[in-house]
Order: C-alpha cells, then sequence, then structure tokens
C-alpha cells in the first residue's frame, strides 16, 4: 500500500464519512453509542431477542474497538465526524487490524448468516443493512461483495471487501471502494485564499461578533431586518435561509436549532459542501430561490434597488453595492439569475484567482503567508503565557480584568479605567478578530494563537495596532513628556513575566540607548514581534525572552510512543485523564505502601502531571486532558531548553521512591512492584531489561535518565532499545502534525 507522507487522503476520508453518515440518521453531527442502540431497537424490532442481543453485542464492540480506540467512552458520549475519521485512522493502522477486523466481521456474518448455512443470501444482507443507506445501495454494496457471482457471500468474501474498504488510500475505482456509492473526491485540500472568502462570509452572518451563529440568530435577523416585508416574502426568506443553513453550512444536517456553528466548522462544511458532485445542482435551486426573494417586480431580473433592499444589511451598503456591480457583467443596471449563479458559483469554487471580479464581491482578498511558522507561534505562546499567571490553559476578559484591578489598585481611577479600556479593545480586536465575545468566555492558547495569527494578517492591522499601542503608550508615560522612562515602562509590564524580562523588553526597544522608549520605538518593537515569522535572533523577536525553536513538528513514531504513555495512564479507556483518576490510581495501586512513601507518589505524580502533561499549568484536579493535547502538550515540554534539567530533577525524585532499599540502585523486584499496574508485568520486565544496559541486574539512575530522555526527545530511531520500553513501535501513516 502507498504510504502518503501527509497521513489518509481525502478518498478514505470521503469512504469513513460515509460510513459515520449512514449511521448518523438524524443529521445531528454526531453519533453515541445509545444513538445507536436505539436505531437496533428500532430496526430490528421483530429480531428473535437472541439474535437482537447479538446486533448490540457486536455493534457494541464496533463502537469501542473500532469507532473508539479501545476506549469503553460513556454511552451519551458524542463522537463528531471529525473525531470519527481520526479514530479509525488510528484504529485501521494497528498492527492486528485485520484480526481485530476478522473477529468483529464474523460476529457480524453469523448474525447476517440467518439460515446458518455459511454464506449470506441476498436477502439475508438486504434484511440487516438496508435501513444503513436505502435499498438500491444495499444492494448494490452486496453485488460488489458476490465477487464470484453466485448469489450469495461468504465470510471470505465479505472479510476482504470490508478490510479493503478501510485501508485502501488511491483506488477510487475499485468496486469494493463503492460500496457506499460512488467517491466523489475533488481538491486535495483548500487554500488560503478560498478560507479568506469563506472567512468573510461567516463574518456577515456572525454580526454580533460571537464567533458562531446558529439558525435561531439568522432567523431573528431576518425578524429584524425584514419586518416591513410582506409575511409571505418573509416567509420565504425564512425558508431559503434554513436550506442554506442545512445543506449548505451543515452537509444536510438537521442540527439543533441552538447548534452553535464555529467560524472553523462553517469553513470545514463549505468545504464539503462545495465539493459535492450535484453542488452546481443544489446551489442553482437554492440560489434560484433566492433570485425569486429580491425579484420583487417578478420581471425576471433583479435592480441595483432590489438588490440593495434585502443584501446591504450583510457588509454595509458600500460593499453590497460592489457587489451588485461586479454581478452586473453586462452592465445593463440588472442582474439576471444566470448572472447571480455565475458569480456565486465562481465564489465558492474558485482557489486561486485573487483579482477576479467575483472573488472580490465580498471585499478585497488580503492572503499572506499560507500558514505561521514555529518560531512565531512560540512568541505568541509566550505573550499568551504571560496573560495565562493562574495557568488554566485560557483566559477570558474578566480574568484580565481582575489582574488589572490587582496590580493597579494604587493608580488613579481615570489611568486604571484607561487601562482597563485599552485592554477590552486588545481583547477584541487582536485576540479574538473584532468578536464581542462574552464576559466568561474561554479562550484557549490553540485559539489565541489562530485568532492572533488573522489580526495580523488584516490589512489595516498596522494602523489599528499603532492605534492600540498609542493608547497603551498615554497610559504608560505617566509623567505625559513624549517618552516612556525604563521606570515608568517597569512599573506598567514587570507583573507579567516579572521585573528581569521587563527591563530586558525595555532595553531592547530602546533602539537608540537614550534611556527612554518614543511611540515610534515602542511601535516598530510590537508590529515586528507581532508580524516577523522567522528571524530568530533578532532584538525585538527576543523581548519576551528566547525562542527556543527545534523541530518543526514530530514525527509519527514520536508520537505513537507518547500515546504508548497516554494510554497506560487512561486505563478506564475514558479518552482524558485528571489528576484526580491518576490519583485515585495511586490510592488502589499503592494503597499497602506506607503512608510517606505513597505520599511521595503523589507529590512526583502531581509535578509530572503540571509540568511535563500540562506545561507548567496548574489546571483544576478535575480537568480533563484529552490524547491529543497530551501530546501537544508534552511537544511543548521536551523542546524547552530546561526540559532534560527539569527532568532529570523529577525522575531524581522519583527514582529513590522505586529504590526501596535506599542503596542507589534500582533491583528488577523493585522496579516491578512499582510500574507492573502501568502496562502489566510482561511489559515492565521488557522495560527493566533495556534500561539495565550494563545487564547487571540492576537500574542506576543515570541508566533510568539516559533511558526516559532518549524516550522522550528521540524522534526517527524505531529499532533503539530505549524506544522500545513501552512495546513495539507499529507506526501506522498518520497525521503530519504541525506544532503551530
Amino acid at each position: 500500500m502507498e504510504q502518503p507522507k501527509c497521513g489518509y487522503t481525502d478518498m478514505w476520508a470521503v469512504k469513513m464519512s460515509k460510513v459515520f453518515n449512514a449511521l448518523d440518521r438524524q443529521k445531528r453531527g454526531y453519533i453515541t453509542e445509545k444513538l445507536l442502540t436505539d436505531v437496533t431497537e428500532q430496526f430490528y424490532k421483530d429480531y428473535p431477542k437472541v439474535q437482537k442481543e447479538g446486533i448490540k453485542k457486536s455493534q457494541h464492540i464496533t463502537w469501542v474497538e473500532l469507532y473508539n480506540n479501545g476506549r469503553n467512552v460513556p454511552e451519551d458520549y458524542q463522537l463528531t465526524e471529525e473525531v470519527f475519521i481520526k479514530n479509525l485512522w488510528v484504529s485501521v493502522n494497528q498492527p492486528d487490524f485485520k484480526e481485530k477486523a476478522a473477529k468483529t466481521f464474523r460476529d457480524s456474518f453469523a448474525l447476517m448468516d440467518l439460515k446458518k448455512d455459511g454464506y449470506m443470501s441476498k436477502d439475508e444482507y438486504m434484511k440487516i443493512n438496508s435501513w444503513r443507506a436505502g435499498e438500491e445501495q444495499a444492494l448494490a454494496a452486496f453485488t460488489l461483495m458476490d465477487t464470484d457471482s453466485d448469489g450469495y457471500v461468504s465470510f471470505d468474501e465479505l472479510m476482504d471487501a470490508k478490510v479493503f474498504y478501510y485501508t485502501d488510500l488511491h483506488n477510487k475505482s475499485h468496486p469494493f471502494n463503492l460500496m457506499n456509492g460512488p467517491l466523489d473526491v475533488t481538491h486535495t485540500s483548500y487554500t488560503d485564499m478560498w478560507a479568506v472568502k469563506m472567512r468573510k462570509v461567516f463574518n456577515a452572518l456572525d454580526r454580533q461578533k460571537r464567533g458562531y451563529i446558529t439558525v435561531k440568530l439568522l432567523t431573528d435577523i431576518a425578524e429584524q431586518f425584514y419586518k416591513d416585508y410582506p409575511k409571505v416574502q418573509k416567509e420565504g426568506i425564512k425558508k431559503s435561509q434554513r436550506i442554506t443553513w442545512v445543506e449548505l453550512y451543515n452537509n444536510g444536517r438537521n442540527v439543533p436549532e441552538d447548534y452553535q456553528l464555529t467560524e472553523e466548522m462553517f469553513i470545514k462544511n463549505l468545504w464539503v459542501s462545495v465539493n459535492q458532485p450535484d453542488f452546481k445542482e443544489k446551489a442553482a435551486k437554492t440560489f434560484r430561490d433566492s433570485f425569486a426573494l429580491m425579484d420583487l417586480k417578478k420581471d425576471g431580473y433583479m435592480s441595483k434597488d432590489e438588490y440593495m433592499k434585502i443584501n446591504s444589511w450583510r457588509a454595509g451598503e458600500e460593499q453590497a453595492l460592489a457587489a451588485f456591480t461586479l454581478m452586473d457583467t453586462d452592465s445593463d443596471g440588472y442582474v439576471s439569475f444566470d448572472e447571480l449563479m455565475d458569480a456565486k458559483v465562481f465564489y465558492y469554487t474558485d482557489l486561486q484567482n485573487k483579482s477576479h471580479p467575483f472573488n472580490l464581491m465580498n471585499g478585497p482578498l488580503d492572503v499572506t503567508h499560507t500558514s505561521y511558522t514555529d518560531m512565531w507561534a512560540v512568541k505568541m505562546r509566550k505573550v499568551f503565557n504571560a496573560l495565562d499567571r493562574q495557568k488554566r490553559g485560557y483566559i477570558t476578559v474578566k480574568l484580565l480584568t481582575d489582574i488589572a484591578e490587582q496590580f493597579y489598585k494604587d493608580y488613579p481611577k481615570v489611568q486604571k479605567e484607561g487601562i482597563k479600556k485599552s485592554q477590552r479593545i486588545t481583547w477584541v480586536e487582536l485576540y479574538n478578530n473584532g468578536r464581542n465575545v462574552p464576559e466568561d468566555y474561554q479562550l484557549t492558547e490553540e485559539m489565541f494563537i489562530k485568532n492572533l495569527w488573522v489580526s495580523v494578517n488584516q490589512p489595516d492591522f498596522k494602523e489599528k495596532a499603532a492605534e492600540t499601542f498609542r493608547d497603551n503608550f498615554l497610559l504608560m508615560d505617566l509623567k505625559k513628556d513624549g517618552y516612556m522612562s525604563k521606570d515608568e515602562y517597569m512599573k506598567m509590564n514587570s507583573w507579567r513575566a516579572g521585573e528581569e524580562q521587563a527591563l530586558a523588553a525595555f532595553t531592547l526597544m530602546d533602539t537608540d540607548s537614550d534611556g527612554y522608549v518614543s511611540f515610534d520605538e515602542l511601535i516598530d518593537a510590537k508590529v515586528f514581534y507581532y508580524t516577523d515569522l522567522c528571524n530568530k535572533s533578532h532584538p525585538f523577536n527576543l523581548m519576551n525572552g528566547p525562542l527556543d525553536v527545534t523541530h518543526t513538528s514530530y514525527t509519527d513514531m514520536w508520537a505513537v510512543k507518547m500515546r504508548k504513555v497516554f494510554n497506560a495512564l487512561d486505563r478506564q479507556k475514558r479518552g482524558y485523564i485528571t489528576v484526580k483518576l491518576l490519583t485515585d490510581v495511586v490510592e488502589q495501586c499503592y494503597k499497602d505502601y506506607p503512608k510517606v512513601q505513597k505520599e511521595g507518589i503523589k507529590k512526583t505524580l502531581h509535578i509530572t502531571w503540571v509540568e511535563l502533561y500540562n506545561n507548567g499549568r496548574n489546571v483544576p484536579e478535575d480537568y480533563q486532558l484529552t490524547e491529543e493535547m497530551f501530546i501537544k502538550n508534552l511537544w511543548v515540554s521536551v523542546n524547552q531548553p530546561d526540559f532534560k534539567e527539569k527532568a532529570a530533577e523529577t525522575f531524581r525524585d522519583n527514582f529513590p521512591l522505586m529504590d526501596l532499599k535506599k542503596d542507589g540502585y534500582m533491583s528488577k523486584d523493585e522496579y516491578m512492584k512499582m510500574n507492573s499496574w502501568r502496562a502489566g508485568e510482561e511489559q515492565a520486565l521488557a522495560a527493566f531489561t533495556l534500561m539495565d544496559t550494563d545487564s547487571d541486574g540492576y537500574v542506576s539512575f543515570d541508566e533510568l535518565i539516559d533511558a526516559k530522555l532518549f524516550y522522550y526527545t528521540d524522534l526517527y530511531n524505531k529499532s533503539h532499545p530505549f524506544n522500545l520500553m513501552n512495546g513495539p513501535l507499529d507506526t501506522p501513516v498518520t497525521f503530519t502534525v504541525q506544532c503551530k
């Protein structure tokens, strides 16, 4: 099988999306085990109890092993399509996938083989499977699996078809890949320019700048802006809006009225929609309905006044007029349906042409870099960490306001209010892309970085930044002499990263070394910091500390190693760990240990949890750390310049807890007593043997630290003994994860 560097192919994702959609009958955008069980009750209600229970059992095994990577998640756990596809990718790349699949499909086969003759007839297959995708598609699937055309499907035929379907990445025309319908795969991915266009559509709809839209919010807008329209026309607008919401924005899913569609999901969903083979036909139907509503005179043409009346609320009169003019290609002062259709379809489907008039209907396309660099992300992470003083993993405007109250409590009221005002402007414009999100909205580091990237690439970023930083400068210029002294800067900023770093920042900004920072010096430094992508040694980029950027991304092999660490900790297979769950494991597994030693284990566990797994954040006790975030956080941790020193300190604390005899060495029995619960006795013994490099039957601290550091930092050596401490490295073709 060809192994693409970037992971699974678009074709494979389309196949898995078809599997998901067959299960997601209610078009909710997620499935739960309970929903699948309810479907079983509904469709197999007339089956004998034994067979129905067998179907449920087989379904449960598939749910756990195939869809959730062995995790026994709660009954009401909502598995989205995105996670479903990721989980399937992990599952099909396990070394024992074919064996597990054979067992699962054998159970399924036995349930479909109603006559118990070792073969599955067309009627038997149809009886169990036609509800998924309809009789026509079920019949097509049966015919494709029946490779010898004898009218029956044997277990081997079923197995060959299913395994090929789940594992093949490229063969669009192979019969087995067509079992769930034709594979409509066009572009491999959208461009930055296309994403910018779709973001403009989203922003026009997200008038309240919440960061999401709901069908209810859109309906409320219709009520507000079309309140004076005749009832019939207003209802038509709402109907057209709902069709667009379901078909275009949500891929045919009739999601709940209060479902919050974020910008990110909006763009992803649109990408799926515009790549459907019937997109143009569906779009023509939707736009025809829209056109009829805008053609108020019912003369088959849309005048400028008619268009403006319905559309000026979206992006303002000026932009609406520009859009009308661009669509009116024959310049006759009217837009026909064909002109509307050509413009809309081009807008939604074109990926490259930045200067084409149709692509400018919602304003100029300001596309700069295709993506930010690791170095830029490191800089923004430093900004975030300075704001996230409590190490929660998120910030809110309320938390930032509370900080202002705390650190500027002795400032005059006018100045303090000015600081809060400046802070709120920065929060809205720079950190949230102009969205006035709720006071308790939790902005995570990941979203903070993404939002900043959008902000700094706006064409008016420098102007907006100058305005914001000018307000800031005036607040720091306490003497109002047009310059900021070292004392003035330190008074306002030392709380963020400490006096030493604040002093270093001031010195770097003071480019003429006169002991003062002018506004021009401040703005030059700030704009460079937020926009430069590559210059690791430039003084302005060092204002928040050195830039420790090593590898651009971790490898698949490294991710597999960290996943093994996570799985050993996630004993309940929940898909997440908490410090409380880990503490409970300590209580359970070390219940017979002396209290002092048990408390020591808990202490070292807590340090590892905070420093290694959460990048120094003292998150709440019930904070759920997912596998994905666990791996991302570990990647950040191991790339810190002081990782080896911190790791040595942590492992040094750990070592005396395993060295029960306090002789400076760890015997096999001592190691096994502490570690066999993680991955079983066999694996624990293997790990001990691999660490015991001099084969003297003991592991010294140096041997332990060498092994651990190599395990956490090495990216490539699949055969090195230290990398095998948690079992063989069966590296699938996974995602190329960029740590941005």
